[in-house]
């Protein structure tokens, strides 16, 4: 079956809001109940990204992603106020880049721009993703997260 560029930018999109999203939930802390929030929160991002693996795009179209994109968000923002110094600019990184994807698959359309958008959009939450886990990593280790 062959992949169109559509289905692999939403892969590489749902890819990289999981990285983010994982990496965001934990940074180190001085109290064990603060560590335990940040562990929690970050938990909650990896389930809501991890239910991105059932969308099938050519079933559930733009809309399944665009649903997929709001629960790493919101997971993400609950995230973000459990956040220390350290991790809230990353968390925000990944917020950003999570809006800036959103808010283009609230438009879809069908043209090689809109796909090489959405490919720089997900490229960009990679990268935020990225940053957090190497940031996050030691903090909670039982929560795994990787680079994409």
């Amino acid at each position: 079956m062959a992949t169109t560029p559509f289905k692999r930018a939403a892969v590489v999109l749902v890819a990289v809001v999981a990285a983010v999203s994982l990496a965001t939930g934990c940074s180190s802390s001085s109290s064990k109940s603060s560590e335990a929030k940040y562990c929690d929160s970050w938990q909650k991002v990896v389930d809501s990204f991890n239910s991105l693996n059932g969308i099938s795009i050519t079933a559930d179209g733009v809309k399944g992603l665009d649903t997929a994109v709001k629960d790493i968000t919101a997971a993400a923002k609950n995230l973000a106020s459990s956040a220390d110094s350290l991790l809230k600019p990353k968390v925000q990184a990944l917020q950003d880049s999570l809006t800036t994807l959103g808010d283009t698959l609230k438009s879809p359309q069908i043209s090689t721009d809109y796909l090489d958008k959405l490919k720089s959009e997900s490229q960009k939450v990679d990268d935020a993703w990225n940053d957090l886990v190497t940031t996050a990593k030691t903090s909670c280790p039982d929560v795994k997260a990787s680079s994409v």
